[in-house]
């Protein structure tokens, strides 16, 4: 089971679980497929390409679907935790551990 903590968060990236304070926070299922990717692959810049195959399993998802599902995991906090890196794609860069 790989548990993250980051920020006030802990993440359980095989049950989707996300807790802040122990109070457990609703996700969407692509919300939270995206959220443990981009966790686990924290030390580096994911396309999105990379995003479209491991997420959704096609390229063919349009820009606005992922814009939205990257929108949501960032309202989580008031901390940065996915930094855009242009012409690139996307990274996870909040402080994150595994516990």
């Amino acid at each position: 089971m790989s548990q993250y903590k980051f920020d006030q968060f802990q993440f359980n990236s095989q049950g989707y679980q996300l807790t802040k304070n122990k109070n457990k926070h609703s996700l969407r299922p692509k919300t939270a497929l995206l959220l443990a990717y981009l966790i686990e692959n924290r030390h580096k810049i994911s396309s999105k390409k990379e995003l479209f195959q491991s997420v959704w399993q096609t390229e063919h998802v349009q820009d606005h679907t992922l814009f939205q599902v990257i929108s949501e995991i960032r309202k989580l906090s008031e901390n940065e935790l996915i930094r855009t890196q242009p012409n690139l794609g996307y990274q996870w860069v909040v402080p994150t551990r595994q516990i």
